[in-house]
């Protein structure tokens, strides 16, 4: 498989518990495995950021394909969704959870290097979605997805 990423500018998401900032939605035909995800604020205002699973995609507005590193790998059907006229479907509890300083530029990475990483079967993703019923900044936000 190799490596992919994507990267987009997410838009604040509403002040509502699991409302998503963005979502990894893998339409490959079989499992992937996320690697890193980054999220950077563009705004002075603080946020609170966690990540779910999620069952539905929802309705994108807004959506990027991941990209191949290396010429010679393989096309892959995993998406970044980063707008939404219909909120994704989320599920079970929260994977990882961070806040983001209220400062543009301010942000973290999240990294699965060792081990298996994050897997997400076929027809399923992941959303990084705001835990609690507070609108969070627009972000640049990009992951890798890969071995």
């Amino acid at each position: 498989m190799g490596f992919h990423e994507a990267g987009a500018l997410s838009t604040a998401p509403a002040a509502t518990a699991d409302t998503a900032y963005f979502s990894i939605w893998n339409g490959s035909g079989g499992a992937i495995r996320v690697r890193e995800i980054g999220v950077y604020n563009t705004a002075a205002t603080a946020g609170k950021l966690a990540i779910k699973r999620i069952t539905a995609r929802g309705t994108q507005t807004g959506t990027i394909a991941f990209e191949k590193l290396d010429a010679g790998d393989v096309a892959v059907t995993v998406n970044l969704d980063f707008t939404y006229s219909a909120q994704p479907t989320v599920s079970g509890g929260y994977i990882r959870r961070s806040h983001i300083a209220a400062a543009v530029g301010a942000g973290f990475v999240w990294t699965w290097w060792a081990g298996m990483g994050l897997r997400v079967e076929n027809g399923a993703g992941i959303a990084i979605v705001v835990p609690t019923a507070v609108a969070g900044p627009a972000c640049e936000v990009y992951a890798v997805i890969g071995e």
